[in-house]
């Protein structure tokens, strides 16, 4: 009778082996150290196969490793292993992912049989998924941007002046503010998140009222604000300065960068103007189609997708306690930590 086949440890060994099979990360190399204690302790093959669920031909294959290179011999070799379906060293698979996805950019179920058939074999969902992310891609919200661009030489001119700004700002001489209107209602602005598929999150959909709110902010959080349940219009932006005008909390050289909206150009705007400069308070306009350059816009983007949560939605009046909340206490409780210019 043919003697059974078991591998003997020294003590030596049997420490190193105990020890790797404790500390590894590597489910493999956890494994093939189990099978050798196993044998270690007179368990035949078979069994140690049945206990592994493995091939008897894979234990012996892992103790002619184990006997001819130690732990080293455990490792999975490079080239070794299963290949990836998609590989990102395809070029042409790259691009025809690519090309793909730009064209059906929603569901990637919709793509997928026919990368399956370029590649030959079924590529699932979660393959094509964790391909994306290995080529810099992420399923995040689809921005908005405007149909024009702002004119290159009045770009250029207008940063200029914008550096020439924060230079005086970092020297003290003066405070930039942003300066812009946002509307809130009962409309919720969040699409998704994360939730219990046994407890799903609904937020109740109205709409109705309205609350517009003109704010001025600077750079460290300072916030000047001002609600109305009406129409935005010319003299409520103008009675909103007027009011930052004569604050005792804002710098005493002030600059207030703000759009080319209507309302900022009209004519009872502009004659205010004088009378601003005269407080020690400067209109700075931003070139056309540039909504990037006004740093109030993270403050209305932070409110309604991240500030704002689904029970904020319940009522009106908790729109309105929400929104209150928050630019009563922008700066301390609610915060954002911009980037230096």
């Amino acid at each position: 009778m043919k003697p059974y086949r078991y591998v003997s440890l020294s003590q030596a060994e049997d420490l190193l082996v105990r020890a790797t099979y404790e500390t590894s990360t590597k489910h493999h190399i956890r494994e093939r150290c189990y099978s050798l204690l196993l044998s270690n302790q007179k368990h035949k093959i078979p069994a140690i196969a049945i206990m592994l669920n493995k091939h008897c031909d894979t234990i012996r294959r892992w103790f002619d490793q184990w006997q001819k290179d130690g732990l080293e011999g455990l490792k999975i070799k490079p080239g070794r292993g299963l290949k990836p379906i998609l590989n990102v060293n395809n070029a042409d698979v790259v691009d025809l992912i690519k090309k793909k996805v730009k064209e059906q950019p929603l569901k990637l179920n919709n793509i997928l049989s026919a990368i399956s058939e370029y590649v030959g074999l079924k590529v699932s969902k979660n393959v094509l998924k964790k391909f994306l992310k290995s080529l810099r891609y992420s399923y995040r919200r689809i921005r908005k941007v405007l149909k024009k661009s702002p004119d290159p030489a009045v770009l250029d001119a207008k940063l200029k002046e914008m550096i020439q700004l924060v230079s005086l700002e970092k020297q003290g001489f003066l405070k930039i503010y942003f300066a812009d209107e946002s509307g809130f209602n009962e409309t919720p602005c969040v699409p998704y998140g994360w939730q219990s598929k046994d407890e799903p999150l609904s937020i109740p959909t109205t709409s109705g009222q309205r609350w517009n709110v003109f704010g001025i902010m600077s750079s460290d959080n300072q916030l000047f604000s001002k609600k109305t349940n009406g129409s935005v219009k010319s003299d409520f932006v103008i009675q909103a300065i007027d009011e930052f005008a004569d604050s005792p909390l804002r710098a005493p050289r002030s600059v207030i960068i703000m759009d080319n909206a209507t309302i900022h150009h009209a004519g009872p705007f502009k004659n205010k103007i004088p009378e601003w400069q005269e407080k020690g308070v400067e209109i700075f306009y931003l070139p056309t189609y540039s909504p990037h350059l006004n740093r109030i816009e993270t403050l209305w983007r932070k409110c309604k997708y991240e500030w704002f949560i689904p029970d904020d939605f319940v009522s009106w009046k908790t729109v309105t306690a929400k929104l209150e909340d928050i630019l009563d206490n922008f700066g301390t409780k609610y915060t954002i930590e911009f980037q230096p210019f």
